[in-house]
């Protein structure tokens, strides 16, 4: 697949911009540490509720989902009636916007990691699994935001209601309910949420298998709403 004109001068852009939201975030957390930046932590049952992570959190996740929806809804507009007839098949044209939207969230996280490189605070294992988790839950998000696009043609602020709706609330309810919290979809893209007694391994296993499912489920029911939509 081949990147247009157009969409490496938006990847640029985009690029740059997720670079000043990453300093942003570590000036918030006032660390260069990949977990402080994203905001990572363990529900915690507790009457004093976490609202610098849950807000760091929040801020770094809804960045890259943004962006992926504005692509998106730009690809759906006038636009689309020149680059689907260049497309064989809607599957076809899906299918290489997705592919878009993949690259996208990789480059926020190697904005991440060039932002993070040679921090002392670094460890490598750690921060693996951080970043690892990290990347297909913001996926997972832009998917779901963009199915949610697909299906009710509503305008970004519609898209951030969604977005907050889905990931402050959980986010709240896993705080006083940690025992639940454990598997809420916003705690599963955090590397801090680790088992206690179970194999870390097996637990990075399993977030992956379900977050793979959620996603290859939310492009799959995004493309077939996509063509019924045409």
């Amino acid at each position: 697949m081949r990147l247009k004109k157009y969409e490496i001068r938006y990847l640029c852009i985009t690029t740059v911009i997720s670079f000043l939201w990453v300093v942003m975030l570590s000036y918030l957390s006032q660390s260069k540490d990949i977990n402080q930046i994203l905001g990572n932590f363990s529900p915690s049952k507790s009457l004093k509720l976490d609202v610098q992570h849950i807000m760091q959190w929040n801020l770094a996740v809804l960045f890259p989902t943004l962006i992926a929806n504005n692509y998106f809804i730009k690809e759906m507009g006038n636009i689309r009636y020149y680059t689907m007839v260049r497309s064989k098949r809607i599957k076809d044209w899906y299918s290489y916007r997705s592919f878009f939207i993949c690259i996208i969230c990789i480059f926020y996280i190697l904005t991440v990691i060039v932002y993070t490189f040679g921090s002392h605070n670094s460890h490598i294992a750690k921060d693996f699994e951080c970043l690892f988790s990290f990347c297909f839950h913001t996926l997972i998000m832009a998917f779901f935001s963009v199915l949610i696009y697909i299906h009710y043609k509503k305008e970004i602020k519609f898209i951030i209601l969604f977005y907050l709706f889905i990931e402050g609330i959980l986010l709240v309810l896993g705080h006083f309910v940690p025992q639940l919290g454990y598997w809420f979809l916003p705690y599963l893209g955090m590397s801090a949420n680790v088992v206690r007694g179970t194999f870390e391994c097996e637990y990075i296993l399993f977030k992956a298998v379900i977050i793979i499912t959620i996603l290859f489920t939310g492009a799959f029911a995004a493309r077939r709403s996509l063509i019924k939509a045409m």
